[in-house]
């Protein structure tokens, strides 16, 4: 999450302003837990379709699979991103892996053959 608050990134930049920005919105999740104020995550669930066309909202079963599914679009959308950190100005950041402090990988298995993806 520190590497979101100290990325060079005008916050809140242009795009933010007139619409939506992931790095502005993942910023403004992260500071307010240092602020007594609610913590609204609306305007990010309201904008998951930028990452992927195909996701649906409110169709995952429990708040696992849904987080799970925006870490996953994340990690496919933003894995090439430019983002530079004021920090560590040699290294790239990584935006599912600095906010969430995690990367996902799905398994899946097919019970015809007993194959195992992951």
């Amino acid at each position: 999450m520190y590497e979101i608050h100290d990325s060079q990134h005008i916050m809140p930049c242009d795009a933010h302003t007139s619409g939506f920005c992931i790095i502005c919105a993942l910023h403004n999740l992260f500071m307010v837990n240092y602020t007594s104020q609610a913590l609204y995550i609306y305007k990010f669930v309201q904008h998951i379709s930028l990452f992927s066309h195909s996701f649906t909202i409110f169709k995952q079963e429990d708040a696992y699979e849904f987080i799970l599914g925006v870490l996953n679009l994340q990690q496919m959308k933003f894995n090439d991103s430019k983002i530079i950190s004021y920090c560590k100005p040699y290294q790239v950041l990584n935006l599912p892996k600095a906010f969430f402090l995690c990367h996902t990988s799905s398994t899946f298995t097919c019970p015809s053959f007993l194959y195992v993806s992951i």
